[in-house]
């Protein structure tokens, strides 16, 4: 866990950057294999690792890594656990950002690839050979990942092993498809690639046109209103019969326009309503990302 790398970028990582440049400050430093491999036919046994309980908390200080780095990480230990390096690394995206929101959750999920703590005890791993088998070290936890996907039955039916992971389709479906975009579509283009916060953005602008849009719909009935009020006034007002008549006229005519703009305000308040939820999905779904992770064997 002592990488001169990881000091050179520290400062980046804690300053809260979101940026993939935190990843491309200094050059790649290949990690070596890890000095065991645990079997993933059996979980640990109690008490096999080190695992103080210190580290059920976010350390003071948390490495990173640079992108090349996590790329052969991806890389070596999909290859030892016959998983997909594809899927580790969407995993490792979607779950802390590569690094930058590794929690603890909400729910108690720790570490670069948001393992609950029951769950790191029994398929944790000490992959960087320093005697702690530590969720918040990029080395142990993506080999802890692999591990655990390979024991959910990756190497035949990955989309079952990511069900694994996290009982949600829709979380299938976000890491399966940024695996994808992995495979396909260059690392620098898709090292930026978030489908959750770009669900979540997409949301966010939503709600802004919707507001935007039935603030001036609210605006022109507030004004066909009043003036429907000056011209009942007149009509009430007018002292010949015929003026009364032609006031009345106009101001039923005028009173199709008010009721026209009553409806469109309707419509887009309900277009607001539905935006909003559609946002507070997006928000739920990117927290139950990060804090949703299954505590029993899979």
């Amino acid at each position: 866990m002592k990488r001169l790398a990881a000091v050179a970028i520290a400062a980046l990582a804690l300053s809260g950057s979101a940026g993939a440049d935190v990843f491309k400050v200094v050059p790649s430093v290949a990690p070596s294999a890890p000095v065991t491999v645990p079997s993933a036919e059996l979980p640990n046994t109690p008490g096999s690792i080190n695992f103080p309980p210190a580290l059920l908390q976010r350390p003071a200080f948390v490495e990173t890594r640079t992108y090349d780095q996590l790329f052969t990480l991806w890389q070596r230990d999909g290859t030892l656990y016959g998983v997909p390096w594809q899927v580790l690394a969407a995993i490792n995206k979607v779950e802390s950002n590569f690094g930058l929101n590794m929690g603890p959750s909400s729910a108690g999920a720790i570490g670069w690839m948001q393992f609950m703590p029951s769950t790191w005890e029994r398929w944790g791993v000490d992959a960087d050979g320093d005697g702690i088998a530590n969720p918040w070290n990029p080395e142990d936890a993506i080999a802890a990942a692999a591990r655990y996907l390979a024991a959910s039955g990756g190497a035949s039916d990955i989309a079952r092993a990511v069900l694994s992971y996290n009982h949600a389709q829709w979380y299938v479906d976000e890491v399966l498809q940024l695996a994808q975009s992995f495979g396909t579509g260059g690392l620098d283009a898709t090292f930026n690639a978030d489908p959750l916060q770009a669900s979540f953005a997409q949301n966010t602008q939503e709600v802004a046109d919707a507001r935007q849009q039935l603030g001036r719909a609210e605006r022109t009935l507030r004004a066909l209103s009043a003036h429907e009020r000056v011209l009942q006034r007149r009509t009430s007002a007018a002292s010949l019969l015929s003026d009364r008549l032609a006031l009345d006229q106009r101001a039923v005519r005028f009173g199709v326009r008010v009721d026209a703009a009553r409806t469109r305000v309707a419509g887009l308040q309900a277009e607001l309503t539905k935006a909003r939820e559609q946002l507070a999905f997006a928000h739920d779904r990117g927290s139950f990302a990060r804090a949703t992770r299954r505590c029993l064997p899979p």
